[in-house]
């Protein structure tokens, strides 16, 4: 499954994988696609990791997920 957000000036793809461990159902992020740009694409490549504004793309795209 895919859904896309919009951030200022362009819209950002994310893929989201759903796994099943055990009973617990773990949701998986990704932005690495073509169609986004270089710097969108490397948003869910590190938990966490980069400077304060990849922090903020990554509580954006993480946020935007509900099931």
């Amino acid at each position: 499954m895919s859904v896309s957000i919009v951030w200022p000036g362009r819209s950002v793809k994310i893929r989201i994988w759903k796994a099943k461990v055990g009973k617990v159902s773990l949701y998986l992020l990704d932005t690495d696609f073509e169609e986004n740009s270089p710097e969108d694409r490397t948003v869910t490549h590190y938990l966490y990791g980069g400077d304060n504004e990849n922090r903020l793309r990554q509580e954006l795209v993480s946020g935007y997920w509900r099931d």
